[in-house]
């Protein structure tokens, strides 16, 4: 489980800790992402995030999949709620 915190390190700090995980992970072993999803919600109710780059006009769905996809994971399952983003993802076999 990784809970809100590897969306505050830097795009190689990402890459590695992805990277990491997967190599700890057991064939058929599962990881549960959740980042901020810079939604409405989050936009009103935490304007500061701006300043960590979070409103970059980007969409966070397709980033997450790709860098985890990108690790060796495959996304079984990611949505959305008011404020976080999750994804499940597990190694193959």
């Amino acid at each position: 489980v990784s809970s809100y915190v590897i969306d505050h390190l830097d795009p190689e700090g990402v890459e590695r800790a992805l990277s990491e995980i997967e190599r700890v992970l057991r064939p058929d072993g599962e990881l549960l992402l959740m980042v901020i999803n810079p939604d409405a919600w989050i936009r009103v109710a935490y304007p500061f995030f701006v300043h960590h780059g979070y409103f970059g006009g980007r969409t966070d769905h397709e980033r997450w999949r790709s860098r985890v996809e990108t690790a060796g994971l495959e996304v079984v399952e990611m949505d959305t709620t008011p404020g976080p983003l999750y994804l499940l993802a597990r190694k193959g076999a």
